[in-house]
């Protein structure tokens, strides 16, 4: 052994050394429930400080859940029937405060719950899809502290749920998806329950596992190939469509039309209507008080008028897509949603609230920053040494899937909320491929 190759061993055993302990911590048995102790503990110490009332949205997932759980119904105030939003995270709540009692306490009880358990089915898929436990390991601990995560686990919103379903849907695909061709149609079917009610939660959830099944395994014109996915996809959307049946024919029978939700017209207007910027804008006309019946035929007329508007002014409209995706991915709004809703009782939003604000910024920008170094290593490595290397593609699909959806309606930064955790497993990848000595 020369003595060149003797040194540089000598400097790898050094470099082991120096960073062992490190890598002891990250390996340890203890690091994962230590990492969701953390988190349990940040978000509860959180809820306990600020504990917001709901406000705006919010405000309406909670008296429309009380609603459901009096056995009024899903409605604005008890009063009037709704399909403003879809019934998912209302009906969900609802069964809670109908099991556990009506309260806001209880509501983000629920949501920490939520929070946390997303925090594990990150890991999960992380360390699957990337084949890496360092990569998984890294990205529970990036969720864990991401405060706007953090913020949004104190707030009555569709968010935690939603997360936590798409997570959840998506590691029960990955089998299905992987190389070896199988089909497990038992995960398949529980998949498709799992985006089923993601879909209640947040309509834009519907045609994902779709993208998935039909790009994932490498996506090939083959017959065979093209038969198996059809049988992976027709298994799932079949469950898919057995839970989403009761609420459309629920709103069948109100309007006597297939409504899905009546804010899709709305949000369409809102992102490409003569008003539009990029983000969310208030239009005056869109105010329908309690009437179920104006609910929809507003929607209607907004979704009509948007797309004549598109129709008429095409440039304009693209003009606005890289304001969308200004907008889209601006500061998360956790915390300012947590100022609005501050009670008496809860520290001042004009002290430790903005200083908050900056941090997830900063945190944001990073993860945002190291997700696009990732992928740009990950497609050089692809270009330069072949198939096979480089980044797994699901994770961008899923993020650019949204982003897409966005970019044809608007743009605001509670939207960008299930996609950064994303983005946390790719700029984990990147950690992990910058800290060798964590890995051999």
């Amino acid at each position: 052994m020369t003595n060149s190759v003797m040194r540089q061993e000598g400097d790898h055993n050094a470099n082991k050394a120096e960073f062992g302990p490190v890598r002891s911590v990250f390996y340890s048995s203890w690091y994962i429930p230590s990492v969701i102790v953390l988190a349990f503990g940040i978000r509860l110490v959180w809820l306990l400080i600020f504990h917001p009332h709901p406000v705006s949205d919010f405000a309406f997932y909670f008296h429309s859940a009380e609603s459901i759980a009096r056995g009024l119904g899903y409605s604005r105030n008890g009063i009037s029937p709704t399909a403003y939003f879809p019934v998912g995270y209302p009906l969900f709540l609802g069964v809670i405060f109908r099991v556990f009692g009506i309260s806001v306490t209880m509501a983000l009880a629920v949501n920490l719950v939520l929070s946390v358990t997303s925090l594990f089915l990150a890991y999960r898929i992380a360390r699957n899809l990337f084949r890496s436990e360092l990569t998984g390991r890294l990205s529970i601990l990036l969720l864990a502290i991401y405060p706007d995560n953090v913020a949004y686990s104190a707030l009555v919103g569709v968010e935690a749920l939603h997360l936590f379903l798409l997570l959840l849907g998506v590691t029960l695909l990955l089998p299905s998806i992987g190389n070896n061709g199988e089909v497990h149609p038992w995960r398949l079917l529980a998949a498709g329950i799992v985006f089923g009610f993601a879909t209640l939660s947040k309509a834009q959830t519907l045609m994902l596992p779709l993208m998935l099944l039909s790009l994932f395994p490498q996506f090939s014109w083959n017959l065979t190939s093209i038969v198996h996915r059809l049988k992976k996809i027709i298994i799932l959307y079949a469950a898919l469509i057995v839970v989403l049946i009761p609420w459309v024919m629920r709103n069948y029978g109100l309007y006597k039309d297939f409504v899905f939700s009546n804010n899709d017209g709305l949000d369409l207007y809102i992102g490409n209507g003569p008003e539009a910027n990029g983000t969310f804008v208030t239009v005056p006309w869109f105010d329908v008080g309690d009437n179920t019946w104006k609910e929809y035929e507003v929607n209607k007329i907004a979704r009509r008028e948007a797309i004549e508007y598109i129709k008429t002014h095409p440039l304009r409209t693209l003009s606005l897509m890289p304001q969308k995706l200004v907008a889209l991915f601006d500061n998360g709004d956790g915390i300012y949603w947590t100022s609005e809703g501050a009670g008496n009782g809860s520290m001042s939003p004009q002290g430790v609230l903005p200083l908050l604000d900056q941090i997830n910024a900063i945190y944001e920008i990073t993860i945002i920053v190291l997700f696009a170094v990732s992928v740009a290593l990950g497609y050089w490595k692809r270009l330069w040494y072949g198939k096979g290397h480089g980044w797994p593609q699901l994770g961008i699909v899923v993020i650019f899937y949204f982003i897409g959806i966005y970019l044809v309606y608007f743009g605001a930064a509670r939207f960008h909320f299930p996609i950064i955790p994303w983005m946390m497993m790719y700029s984990a990848a990147l950690l992990s491929s910058a800290l060798p000595e964590f890995v051999s």
